[in-house]
């Protein structure tokens, strides 16, 4: 077994496809809004792809994406450890639990706790909640929405790049964004999408704002693309029971964890 660098999306693809649901945003890191911002090793025995990690460095710190189903954790083991030296000094990581341990030997980390993911399993439901109020947010709206996730948000991953999917919905009050949902990945191409800044103004909880904006968004998401999910932090059990009202299930947990060099 070798670690290599791959640089063909059909070779990348063909191992993202295992688990669609698991690996949504490394499949949507293959179309070419996020394509350039990828550096993307895997572990080679005789010709197969039996591991698969994603530097992703469109953002600060760059991120690492190492998640597998259990089975396949020792492969994974194997290819983190052969390319340790490869990573930035500083990046933040969504891990399969185990994978933590071998970082641990170079970097210090930081955990940001469990987190599930989840899938929109029940459409249907969508159309229970009331988007009359709902507009689409543009890259016009970037200064303030990103005003709007700093107050209501803290420690948002907002990249105002993503304005450009159009896939930015919201509700205004007061002349200005109370609450908002947008992606982190969406690809036509690959038909995935992965929600994420979702958030209300405090001021403005409680009204079901953030099922309003959410709802809205996937209705518009499912025009396009096949598999839709979000991460969300194990301890939001508000957020959770959210997004099960609008139709997602949790199917797996993984760990995120904040690394730097030692």
């Amino acid at each position: 077994m070798k670690a290599v660098l791959i640089h063909e999306k059909e070779t990348i693809n063909t191992c993202l496809q295992r688990n669609v649901a698991l690996n949504v945003y490394s499949v949507g890191d293959l179309d070419n809004f996020f394509w350039p911002y990828t550096i993307w090793y895997g572990l080679e025995d005789a010709g197969e792809i039996k591991a698969l990690i994603l530097c992703y460095t469109g953002i600060i710190p760059a991120n690492i994406l190492a998640l597998t189903e259990i089975e396949d954790i020792s492969y994974y083991k194997k290819l983190l450890n052969s390319i340790m030296e490869l990573l930035p000094k500083k990046f933040y990581s969504h891990l399969t639990y185990g994978l933590e341990d071998v970082l641990s030997q170079k970097y210090k980390l930081s955990s940001h706790g469990k987190h599930f993911k989840m899938l929109l399993n029940k459409v249907d439901l969508l159309e229970r909640f009331d988007t009359s109020e709902v507009i689409a947010l543009s890259e016009q709206h970037g200064k303030e929405l990103f005003n709007f996730f700093k107050e209501s948000y803290p420690g948002h991953w907002f990249d105002s790049r993503m304005l450009q999917s159009g896939m930015y919905f919201g509700i205004k009050r007061d002349n200005k964004i109370v609450s908002a949902a947008g992606i982190h990945v969406y690809s036509r191409k690959y038909r995935v999408a992965a929600l994420g800044n979702i958030a209300t103004h405090p001021d403005y909880r409680c009204q079901g704002l953030a099922k309003s904006v959410t709802s809205k968004l996937c209705k518009t998401l499912k025009t396009s693309v096949e598999t839709i999910c979000l991460n969300v932090h194990s301890e939001n059990i508000s957020a959770i029971k959210c997004y099960k009202a609008l139709g997602f299930d949790i199917f797996t947990e993984y760990y995120e964890f904040m690394a730097e060099a030692k």
